[in-house]
């Protein structure tokens, strides 16, 4: 009976586990002399640059340390050890990987620190997983199309990323991994599920400037990926630092820098209207230095996009057009990080995505067909790490996410050729077309209320083993 309990404990503690992507990551060890022999009890600070959060441990009798659940960024690893010069060494978090870092200590003679400036590997040993990261500087860096951070999944092998239809929903980009689904890639905002359960891809949008770093997760999953059948993608969302940083912007692209749409002009739009407006800022910094840091950003999109209509049948050939889509988005997110004491720290989030739009359920029909579509998307986060004792940590994640979304028939308004037969009737077809429909989408009005209360609790305790000098972390 006692085996049965623990077996029952155990599966429910996995089950917990696989409920969410970690977004944090680990800085692991090993600290040694200038003869290699290893240094046990050697004391080991871990400090975050941006913030000035710090967290203390002590090498174990193999040399070798390990700092779990820390949230991705730019640190310095300060080594002490009696006898021996402190020793500095930089290290970058990512999310969910390993960061390792190995120092050799330098006899003392006089008090000074050395600080060792060093790449990580480019192979990782420590893990078998395939995953990539994508990283702050190249979402700042990169072109993209409409900025949205999604286009720079397909920088990692096996991904590719297709546009979306956010008049059918509201994913804006489709990301498959490995040839798979792209309705089966998981997606993870802090650890808090943000994927569409009825018909996957994502269900909120975020604004690039609210992105710290993600990660795609492609091929021999660990815990730390959580459920996923075709690859995962794990957001990490930035968050203040003790200096104040913030920026203003406006972006404007018309149809005098955009190809004509269609490969045949039409004589009634020579040249159809096109314009894309964002504009937007974003604001981090301090409330407490070294305790309590806050973040926040507001984005507002105004597009005027064209659909191309071209019937597969030339019976219907004439029913061809370039059909107005308009959309219209406001996002909106707020981050306050405080560290209660070198022990515990907590974060909470607040992120808004609302968008009106228009266009065909699927794949491109005649104008009478389109739908409209409304999304209203709230996320509510609040995440709570704290260390239990030594390298045991307990990282908490709790999240709201409701989702409001109404399809409703567009109407023909704003058609510029009057080419929309069948508007308000019923819905008329070819059975043998495949984009080929008059009237009101069958789809149409439809509509959900949707709540979603994703909770992880992920408990972390690196282990040493050492079997013919090898070493084995268990977490």
């Amino acid at each position: 009976m006692h085996r049965v309990a623990v077996l029952f404990m155990l599966g429910f503690a996995l089950a917990a586990r696989l409920t969410a992507q970690v977004p944090t990551g680990t800085i692991t060890g090993t600290v040694s002399d200038q003869v290699a022999a290893v240094l046990a009890k050697a004391t080991v600070t871990v400090t975050n640059k941006d913030t000035g959060a710090s967290r203390v441990v002590q090498t174990g009798a193999d040399g070798t340390f390990s700092v779990p659940s820390l949230p991705p960024g730019a640190y310095d690893v300060l080594i002490e050890a009696g006898g021996f010069q402190p020793t500095i060494s930089p290290a970058d978090v990512v999310t969910g990987a390993t960061t390792t870092v190995r120092v050799t200590l330098q006899v003392s003679t006089k008090t000074e620190a050395v600080t060792v400036v060093g790449a990580s590997p480019l192979v990782d040993l420590d893990s078998n997983r395939v995953q990539g990261i994508v990283g702050r500087t190249q979402i700042e860096n990169l072109p993209l199309n409409g900025r949205s951070f999604m286009n720079l999944a397909a920088l990692q092998p096996g991904v590719t990323v297709n546009l979306g239809n956010p008049a059918q929903f509201n994913a804006q980009f489709n990301v498959s991994v490995l040839g798979g689904p792209a309705s089966r890639t998981a997606i993870t905002v802090d650890g808090g599920n943000v994927r569409n359960p009825v018909e996957g891809g994502t269900g909120q949008n975020f604004s690039q400037e609210v992105v710290q770093e993600f990660q795609i997760s492609t091929a021999n999953f660990d815990l730390s990926t959580g459920i996923a059948a075709f690859g995962a993608i794990n957001i990490v969302t930035r968050s203040g630092s003790n200096d104040f940083r913030g920026a203003g912007y406006f972006y404007h692209r018309d149809e005098n820098i955009a190809a004509y749409p269609s490969l045949a002009r039409n004589t009634l739009t020579d040249r159809p209207e096109f314009s894309r407006h964002q504009s937007g800022f974003v604001i981090g910094g301090l409330i407490r230095r070294d305790q309590v840091h806050f973040f926040a950003n507001y984005e507002y999109t105004n597009q005027k996009g064209v659909y191309v209509v071209q019937p597969d049948l030339a019976s219907v050939a004439a029913f061809g057009t370039l059909a107005p889509a308009p959309y219209v988005g406001k996002q909106l997110s707020g981050r306050v990080d405080y560290r209660v004491n070198n022990k515990h720290s907590l974060f909470v989030r607040y992120s808004h995505d609302g968008n009106t739009n228009s266009g065909p359920f699927g794949i491109p029909v005649p104008p009478s067909n389109f739908v409209s579509n409304k999304n209203y998307i709230d996320q509510q986060l609040i995440g709570v790490t704290s260390v239990l004792s030594g390298t045991l940590v307990n990282d908490l994640r709790f999240s709201h996410m409701y989702w409001r979304n109404r399809n409703a028939p567009a109407g023909c308004e704003g058609d510029v050729t009057g080419n929309c037969i069948g508007s308000g009737g019923p819905e008329i077809f070819y059975l043998n077309s495949v984009n080929f429909a008059l009237g009101n989408n069958f789809n149409s009005p439809q509509g959900r209320n949707l709540h979603r209360f994703p909770v992880s609790d992920n408990v972390t305790w690196p282990c040493r083993t050492t079997s013919r000098g090898r070493k084995t972390r268990t977490r």
